[in-house]
């Protein structure tokens, strides 16, 4: 049990270093990376646990108008995004990412995988929750802060009962 652990927990830790690679592979659906990477996500996976408390997390991103204007388009709508998702629960590191986009994530309800790998990760001071790849979100709104020249999409969780678009994030 201790050996599993300490694997999981390096799954997580390397996370901070491969994320790029496996995300674009969760996102762009390519199956045939399975053999390569099937086994490390599944790790990943089992280092992901239910939620059950109510908290916010942010990301920064750096978004085209494109998939800002597909955001808009998605208010009301429930949305998946296909890859593992670093967020941070302090919302300055999310904005300091040089982007012009903050994602604002309420984790509703106790169905949400997600893992708060702060303690294992090289960078403590992020605070950084790993959510689940295939996370499901609804749009709430689309604003943007002339103060921070930032478009700000708030998000929330869902079950996975619900019937969605997929977006990537």
């Amino acid at each position: 049990r201790r050996t599993a652990h300490a694997i999981i927990s390096s799954c997580a830790l390397f996370f901070t270093f491969s994320n790029k690679l496996v995300n674009a592979t969760l996102r762009a659906d390519d199956r045939s990376k399975i053999d390569t990477l099937g086994a490390y996500c599944y790790l990943l996976h089992r280092r992901v646990s239910y939620n059950d408390k109510y908290q916010i997390v942010y990301r920064g991103a750096n978004l085209m108008q494109a998939m800002i204007d597909d955001y808009k388009a998605s208010i009301n709508a429930w949305i998946r995004w296909l890859a593992f998702t670093s967020t941070s629960r302090d919302r300055g590191q999310a904005e300091n990412f040089g982007s012009n986009t903050l994602f604002i994530i309420k984790l509703l309800g106790r169905y949400i995988h997600m893992s708060d790998i702060s303690s294992i990760s090289y960078f403590p001071h992020e605070q950084e929750v790993l959510l689940d790849a295939g996370t499901i979100f609804k749009v709430e709104k689309v604003e943007y802060n002339s103060t921070s020249r930032k478009y700000l999409v708030h998000l929330e969780t869902g079950s996975n009962s619900i019937k969605i678009n997929t977006a990537n994030a």
